[in-house]
């Protein structure tokens, strides 16, 4: 479309003029105030005209969307409808297949409460049975629990007593052990001095040896002892008397131990016994008791004791008889110790003398210090008057 023109750009271009030839004519401006009055009519018509063919254009445009659209819209509805129709028939099949089964399902349901009632009936018997025989079942409960009850109790009873024998045995056994192991160490200390009294007895032999010829020569020799000489014998028989009645001492002491020891064990044996099972209990014992080894060894023991005290008797009877004194004699410087040992050189070779001493002196070594530096003092004694 051509672009519309101002009519003042065509008035100023072109100005008509009248017929008349003035330019201020009435007819002329009325008629030029027209035009240009239709001008712009006819421009705003054409504007108007644009407008509406514009929106024409964007009616057809739309409709033709439209159209599109609801076209598709129809077409998606149809495949929609064809889909429906279709499970519809499905739908249809499925409830005919669900009323059969609903049928069955019925006869079904129908034969199960027949069922039903046949098994309630059966249940209601059972039942009765059932609570029958609880109530038995909870007599017989109530008895297994007292039953129970009683017994738990004298578990527990027999339990702790069990408990409290196993610690007293563990205790009678360690005392028993530990008075087994003294007792051993006393029969040892026993065998010892069982020991030394032998080895005494062979000395005391020895001395009553000694002092049978002691009496010959001083028998024969009488007349040669001083005052010094007998108060010399007579402090060395009475040192070796002393020491016998400690050896006695000693003895006595020991026997007591071993009896006390004795005591002992055999309270914790009867002990022990009555705390073991009645099996163990009625089992006697195989070996021989402590009590019969100690008394064997204790009978064994006082027979040597027993002869050993006569023999002590003996001697002291002989060396506190009072020496007889003779006027005419010996010379003057002759000593009790010098005659001994010339009777033991007359009657006993030097060796025999010298085991003899050492015997001795092992014998009061084994019992105490005391007893060995008394023998020794003699020994060194008997030494210088046999050399002199």
């Amino acid at each position: 479309m051509d672009e519309p023109v101002s009519p003042r750009t065509s008035t100023t271009r072109s100005i008509p003029q009248c017929c008349c030839g003035s330019t201020d004519c009435a007819h002329l401006s009325r008629n030029s105030e027209l035009l240009r009055s239709l001008e712009r009519d006819v421009q705003t018509a054409a504007q108007l005209g644009q407008a509406l063919l514009q929106r024409h254009e964007a009616y057809i445009a739309d409709s033709e969307a439209e159209r599109r659209r609801m076209a598709a819209k129809i077409e998606t509805l149809e495949h929609e409808k064809a889909d429906l129709e279709a499970r519809n028939a499905r739908t249809v099949q499925e409830n005919r297949a669900l009323l059969d089964q609903l049928e069955a399902l019925n006869n079904a349901a129908s034969e199960t409460d027949s069922h039903c009632h046949e098994l309630t009936a059966a249940l209601m018997e059972t039942q009765e049975d059932l609570e029958r025989q609880l109530a038995e079942l909870e007599k017989e409960q109530m008895e297994l629990q007292n039953k129970l009850t009683t017994t738990t109790s004298e578990e527990k009873s027999a339990v702790k007593r069990w408990r409290k024998a196993e610690q007293t045995i563990a205790a009678l056994t360690e005392q028993m052990e530990r008075i087994e192991k003294e007792a051993k160490e006393e029969r040892e200390r026993h065998v010892e001095v069982v020991s030394r009294m032998e080895r005494r007895r062979a000395v005391e032999r020895e001395l009553e040896t000694a002092a049978g010829r002691l009496k010959g020569a001083a028998a024969a020799k009488a007349g040669q002892h001083d005052k010094t000489g007998t108060n010399v014998v007579s402090h060395f028989v009475k040192d070796i008397l002393q020491d016998n009645a400690n050896l006695q001492l000693g003895i006595v002491e020991l026997r007591e131990m071993l009896m006390n020891s004795n005591d002992e064990v055999e309270r914790l044996r009867e002990q022990l016994l009555l705390h073991q099972p009645l099996s163990e209990a009625s089992e006697e014992p195989s070996g021989p008791s402590l009590q019969k080894e100690l008394g064997m060894e204790m009978d064994a023991a006082q027979e040597p004791q027993k002869a050993q005290e006569l023999r002590q008797l003996h001697i002291h009877n002989h060396y506190h008889a009072a020496p007889a004194t003779s006027k005419g004699g010996s010379e003057k410087g002759t000593s009790p110790a010098q005659i001994i040992e010339e009777e033991e050189k007359c009657r006993y070779p030097k060796p025999l003398r010298t085991s003899f001493c050492t015997a001795h002196a092992a014998f009061f070594h084994l019992k105490s210090p005391t007893y060995d530096s008394l023998f020794r003092s003699h020994y060194s004694f008997a030494n210088r008057s046999y050399h002199s």
